[in-house]
């Protein structure tokens, strides 16, 4: 007899059971009988019967003090029946939403992401992920064609409304789900690198940058200092904002300098940052993390000579008020919380009558001014803190000039004398 390949396997398999040579009622019997034995074979506890007449047995309990958890039955089939569903259940892969959990919970407990990392990155799960077949679907049924149906359901439901970061965001957390349950757990699922690389959205489909608020222009820049100086230069919440303007710290990080941050020689090490973290009782509050927010971001950066001056006339309001605590932005002895730093600048934008922003457009606005005015590269991505030069570059680089100022730019190039 000549050696089946196993291509024509399913075609002998069909025609015997279309011509009655198999009987698929008795081989499907056969499989499940074999399934149940191979699963009861898993159990490793005793099976007895009490006086009463019932079936017992321990399952695997890691909860418990004792051997198990106790199973009662009033047949050793019954109590059986519950031991093949219960190793059944045990042997399915999670699903991806399981996975995503358990992924999450090992990051955070070998300290491989922040808090903040963690909760942003549930908000982006329930927020694109949450409730979608690929949510409930077990990790090693995905196919590739699966996920690019889910990506282009995906932009679908969020036309124009979700942006580029957004969306990267998502295909880099299913990315790592993936990698976690191959490489960590050994599930046979499958290899997305290649697939999501290849996985671009047309512009049209995404959020459009709105790039005129990103930053703030030379114009209204002028208009922020000078109201900040006419007005509310004895608010230490304001000359916070003025020395955010001036190095472009995060406002996490700003929050919760301190004295000690400083140098002699007015170099700043940030040291830490202001992130959220669930309390026991599930509440979100705002914590004190001992760590930056990224390796880079702890290092050290130049203050220039308008940072020193914010710096020391924020330490002159400390001294007026008899400020003690260690905290650089304190009130009555407790750092500045970053949201208050945010309605101040919003309130203050109200004031001028110019587009309210939030404090991130303070730090891309100290870096744009950088690039803008010339100075390398190297610096700006040293001042910034930035891993890659590639962020400062694509997300941190506006034009900060106002209209007037781009069209003679534009107008420094003259080849007519004359009007034609």
């Amino acid at each position: 007899m000549k050696e089946l390949d196993p291509k024509d396997y399913y075609e002998y398999l069909n025609y015997a059971m279309s011509n009655g040579i198999i009987d698929v009622a008795k081989l499907v019997t056969e499989v499940e009988m074999n399934k149940r034995q191979e699963l009861l074979e898993k159990h490793q506890y005793s099976i007895w019967q009490g006086s009463n007449g019932n079936w017992y047995t321990y399952l695997p309990d890691e909860n418990s003090n004792h051997k198990g958890k106790l199973v009662k039955k009033c047949s050793r089939e019954k109590l059986e029946d519950a031991l093949v569903s219960y190793y059944s259940e045990n042997e399915k892969t999670p699903t991806f939403g399981e996975c995503f959990k358990m992924q999450q919970t090992y990051m955070i407990e070998h300290f491989k992401i922040t808090d903040s990392t963690y909760y942003r990155k549930d908000d982006d799960y329930n927020k694109y992920i949450s409730g979608t077949e690929l949510d409930g679907r077990r990790i090693d049924s995905i196919t590739e064609s699966e996920l690019i149906v889910f990506f282009d359901n995906l932009l679908a439901k969020h036309n124009g409304k979700i942006t580029r970061k957004a969306f990267n965001n998502v295909k880099s957390l299913i990315g790592n789900v993936f990698v976690f349950a191959k490489v960590i757990k050994r599930y046979n699922c499958i290899y997305t690198k290649e697939l999501l690389s290849g996985i671009i959205p047309n512009r049209r489909q995404l959020k459009k940058k709105t790039d005129r608020l990103q930053v703030f222009n030379d114009e209204e820049v002028d208009m922020l200092i000078d109201g900040i100086l006419k007005n509310h230069r004895d608010s230490i919440r304001h000359m916070g904002l003025l020395f955010m303007l001036f190095t472009g710290v995060r406002v996490g990080e700003l929050a919760v300098i301190k004295l000690g941050d400083i140098t002699a020689d007015y170099r700043l090490h940030i040291r830490r940052t202001l992130t959220k973290k669930k309390d026991e009782n599930g509440i979100t509050r705002r914590v004190v993390s001992e760590y930056a927010k990224t390796e880079t971001s702890e290092e050290e950066m130049m203050l220039s000579d308008d940072a020193i001056k914010a710096l020391n006339r924020i330490l002159y309001l400390r001294k007026v008020s008899a400020e003690t605590s260690e905290w650089l932005m304190a009130e009555n002895g407790e750092f500045i919380t970053h949201n208050k730093f945010d309605k101040c600048l919003r309130k203050l934008c109200g004031e001028l009558n110019i587009p309210a922003r939030g404090c991130h457009c303070l730090r891309k606005t100290y870096c744009s001014e950088l690039l803008d005015a010339g100075v390398s590269e190297k610096i700006v991505q040293d001042q910034m803190r930035h891993a890659d030069s590639r962020t400062t570059q694509m997300h941190y680089n506006y034009c900060v000039k106002t209209y007037d100022a781009k069209r003679k730019a534009i107008n420094a190039i003259k080849r007519l004398d004359s009007a034609i």
